[in-house]
């Protein structure tokens, strides 16, 4: 079994960007912080192991929102 990793990260379906966010209070947070902030909207597509995956709306965004995830994950 794969380790689930503590920042979220971007994976590509195909040709769509996607992020994988990890299931824990931090990143969860952050993802409600940060969409709420920059009026971000998200739909999630999957929750594998322990995670969620989600694809951002305006798809230009996904690099920068992921880093600003991560900022604040610590």
């Amino acid at each position: 079994m794969e380790a689930v990793s503590e920042k979220c990260k971007i994976k590509f379906d195909g040709e769509t960007p996607q992020i994988v966010v990890p299931n824990n209070d931090y990143a969860l947070a952050a993802l409600f912080e940060e969409s709420q902030a920059n009026e971000v909207f998200f739909m999630p597509v999957d929750f594998p192991d322990g995670q969620m995956i989600i694809q951002l709306q305006d798809e230009s965004y996904t690099e920068q929102f992921v880093e600003d995830l991560n900022y604040n994950i610590g």
